[in-house]
């Protein structure tokens, strides 16, 4: 799976290579914006900004739906790299805090997603009608084709337009004919004296009814065909552990707050270590493990690897591990998308 375009919370578009990508120029807001689209995407979760996706060569919109349907369930490791999540770069203390909560935030992401997932397939099968109903809406069905089928309403046509065409003559509009079709449609014309522009009008509303009917009825003649199709197939439980709809629900709001309050621990440790001063690791420590954590992007689900995001975490090294390392990470990009937001003069040369 690939991040082809962010759009900021500003309306700034972020386009991005399917490979390797480096990004600079962005406010804090803006790469605090590009951090969480990813960790949502990575995680199974629609981003609170709009982003297009690529998997198996369909654009997709990063809608909850389309991830759901990719079955993106996050990477253990996550999916963005800052100079916290760098080995050496905290004290062992904080630097294991802060893999756990990545981690947690991946496991309940795929935790949710199961909740959720269940919850909805035993939505649809609950909202699915028995038998018992579909049997009563396909009798129902029948008996209102069968009277419309059981009305003709050609003899009132042709009483209506022999009405019709005498009184554009000018011949005397005898109205016999008009009123036993008329009640040969059920309509009950008592009073033989009722005027001809009477009977005209209700003939003709009969007739703009039936137009209306026959609509009805070709749409009664699918909707039991589709009922008929339905009652071939057997039953399906209507309770037990695996339907009661209440139980799924807590579980889906448990898990979706859980990820959520995994979330908010994340951003709050990331955001210690931008208040942190410390020494930042080699080009050789960063290499290596930058190494590990594309290893560790193994294709999963439907979704595939999901992208890697680094950010300002190339900034401290000089011009030459900077190009190095960039170069590194291209030859791995086949596999896992790489996105480097970074500041760092030699990563602007690099692209160019």
């Amino acid at each position: 799976m690939r991040v082809l375009r962010v759009q900021l919370d500003d309306g700034h578009l972020v386009d991005l290579h399917p490979a390797v990508s480096v990004v600079s120029g962005l406010s804090d807001p803006q790469r605090t914006t590009l951090r969480q689209a990813f960790d949502a995407v990575a995680s199974g979760l629609e981003p609170t900004v709009p982003a297009l996706i690529e998997a198996h060569g369909l654009l997709l919109d990063a809608t909850q739906a389309d991830l759901d349907l990719l079955e993106v369930a996050g990477n253990p490791v996550g999916a963005v790299v800052t100079g916290a999540t760098v080995d050496g770069d905290l004290p062992d203390d904080a630097a294991t805090r802060l893999r756990t909560a990545e981690r947690d935030v991946a496991l309940l992401s795929s935790d949710r997603w199961e909740a959720c997932d269940e919850l909805a397939r035993a939505e649809i099968a609950a909202a699915r009608p028995s038998h018992g109903a579909m049997r009563a809406r396909a009798a129902a069905l029948r008996a209102g084709i069968a009277r419309h089928e059981a009305t003709d309403a050609e003899p009132l046509r042709t009483a209506l337009d022999e009405v019709r065409d005498r009184r554009r003559t000018g011949a005397p509009a005898g109205t016999g004919e008009l009123v036993a079709a008329l009640r040969g449609v059920g309509i009950d014309v008592a009073d033989l004296g009722l005027p001809v522009g009477e009977l005209v009008r209700l003939a003709e509303d009969w007739l703009e009814e039936r137009r209306i009917d026959v609509g009805w009825a070709v749409g009664a003649g699918v909707e039991l065909a589709a009922i008929e199709a339905a009652l071939a197939f057997p039953e399906p439980p209507s309770d037990g552990p695996g339907h009661d709809l209440d139980v799924l629900r807590a579980r889906a709001s448990r898990a979706t707050a859980a990820h959520a309050d995994a979330v908010v621990r994340l951003d709050a440790l990331r955001a210690e270590r931008t208040r942190r001063d410390g020494d930042r690791p080699s080009g050789q420590d960063l290499g290596e493990h930058l190494a590990a954590r594309l290893d560790a992007h193994r294709p999963s689900r439907l979704a595939g690897a999901v992208p890697l995001l680094l950010d300002g975490a190339l900034d401290h090294l000089d011009g030459a591990d900077v190009a190095s390392l960039l170069d590194r990470l291209a030859g791995a990009a086949g596999a896992v998308q790489v996105v480097v937001v970074a500041e760092h003069p030699a990563a602007g040369a690099w692209t160019r």
